[in-house]
Formats: C-alpha cells, sequence, structure tokens
C-alpha cells in the first residue's frame, strides 16, 4: 500500500528567538576519582 503523498511544505520565516531556544548536545566527561569498594551494603529481596 503506497504511502499517500503530504502535499508541498509550508516554508515559515525563522522565529527571532529560535536560535536562543536550540537544544544542543550535552558534553559528557568522565572524571575518575580513583576511589576503592571497602564495602557492600546487603540487599535483601523479599
Amino acid at each position: 500500500m503506497p504511502i499517500a503523498d503530504p502535499g508541498p511544505t509550508i516554508k515559515r520565516p525563522p522565529h527571532p528567538m529560535e536560535d536562543i531556544m536550540a537544544w544542543k548536545k550535552p558534553r559528557v566527561t568522565e572524571v575518575s576519582l580513583a576511589l576503592e569498594i571497602n564495602s557492600y551494603a546487603c540487599a535483601e529481596i523479599g
């Protein structure tokens, strides 16, 4: 079954706030803390 043609696209002028509100990809940074786990909590299921 063919997909219906959505028709012509309507181009709108850019909004002045569009650049300010644009989503920016977050930067992920790994920080080494050089910590050691010396005990574990007992997890009881039930």
